[in-house]
């Protein structure tokens, strides 16, 4: 099933450049708890000035010790190996003139880089906060069970969905998603949902304060948080947008430093990758989510009947006509491979290999196809380092 029917709570848009957005901060608070908490509504697309959050959001976000999200989506990523149609990564879509940028289910190939979801989470693990999450994968897939979802397809109706969130009209959100989806449908996608986030929520806020990033679509209406949290005895107010946004302080924690003790090598990631471990190879993967491009390193022991060589001649044969099969001489002493291959389903992945030690690395970048064809996968795994 595809990761189109994820996030739910909000249609996928692209391609308008409405600015100056009021925020979507509401500040929640209890009697006789001093701490406050925050209910902030997202927006399920990489378009780049829906990523610019006001100062209020962004403190209260550094404040926050822990933070809530609606899914751990980045766990569900890894489980993927390809996040476009199998088209895209054919030998030859690369042999066109053209580099025409790829379309994902949040968005295209030129917007940024993870959606604002996806953005929240990977600094919320950079900073080291706690972090929640309110529904499983699962309880989302069973959601389309039976249900279609009538969409937002045409183009006026998109640019009143974000013009909605650009002003951030709740209530004329809410209204759009009830007028694009039946009865039985908008029940499970938004008001059981909702009950049972404002149960997971009140559990939470009982203990610490936090900061809750949902889809938009949850805050407004009788049953939507905002209202269930009220009946639950809190008070909601929306807080001041603020006049500044988030790219200073986005610079400041925009990598996750990856230590390889094990080969004494380091590497940057745009966020916190994923950790795969079997027998003794580690692998770490991380995904743009708004661009779908997959990055993957991979650190091999060279033991158990596992050579260099042989490895080494899967590349090669594995290369295609579209890449160069380059010798690369990574320090005085090591050398490798780089080159594009084609795997078994027909995937191109850009991938080098290098020889540390008793270990092979194997580095790979999938994604779109104007990622394929830009140096974009050489430029990022140049950063790799030997201590």
């Amino acid at each position: 099933m595809k990761l189109t029917i994820l996030f739910l709570s909000f249609f996928f848009l692209s391609g308008f450049t409405q600015v100056n957005k009021p925020g979507l901060l509401w500040e929640v608070t209890q009697p006789g708890f001093k701490e406050k908490s925050y209910l902030f509504g997202t927006f399920h697309s990489n378009i780049p000035h829906i990523m610019q959050l006001q100062d209020s959001t962004w403190c209260a976000f550094l404040a926050a010790k822990n933070v809530v999200f609606e899914v751990d989506i980045q766990s569900e990523l890894v489980q993927r190996s390809a996040y476009f149609d199998a088209a895209v990564y054919s030998q030859a879509a690369l042999k066109r003139n053209n580099a025409r940028s790829s379309e994902t289910a949040y968005g295209n190939e030129d917007g940024w880089p993870q959606f604002m979801d996806m953005l929240l989470y990977d600094k919320a693990v950079l900073k080291n906060k706690n972090i929640s999450f309110l529904e499983t994968i699962d309880d989302q897939l069973m959601i389309m069970d039976g249900y279609d979802l009538l969409s937002v397809h045409n183009e006026d109706e998109n640019l009143e969905m974000l013009t909605a969130y650009s002003n951030g009209d709740i209530v004329k959100i809410n209204k759009i998603v009830r007028e694009n989806t039946s009865d039985s449908f908008y029940k499970r996608l938004i008001t059981e949902r909702n009950s049972e986030m404002a149960v997971k929520l009140d559990s939470l806020m009982c203990k610490s304060s936090l900061f809750c990033a949902v889809g938009a679509g949850h805050l407004a209406g009788q049953e939507g948080l905002i209202m269930q949290l009220r009946a639950k005895g809190y008070s909601v107010r929306k807080v001041g947008m603020g006049d500044k946004s988030c790219t200073a302080e986005a610079m400041t924690i925009k990598k996750y430093s990856l230590d390889l003790s094990e080969i004494k090598a380091k590497h940057n990631f745009p966020g916190k990758p994923i950790l795969e471990n079997d027998d003794d190879l580690s692998k770490y993967i991380y995904c743009e989510f708004g661009q779908g491009n997959i990055y993957q390193l991979e650190v091999i022991p060279l033991d158990n009947g596992i050579l260099f060589s042989d490895l080494e001649n899967d590349l090669k044969r594995r290369a295609v006509s579209v890449g160069k099969l380059e010798k690369i001489q990574f320090t005085a002493t090591i050398a490798g491979l780089e080159t594009l291959t084609q795997l078994e389903d027909g995937v191109l992945t850009w991938q080098r290999l290098i020889h540390v030690g008793n270990h092979a690395v194997l580095m790979s970048c999938h994604g779109g196809e104007k990622f394929m064809r830009s140096n974009r996968p050489k430029m990022f795994f140049d950063g790799f380092s030997i201590y």
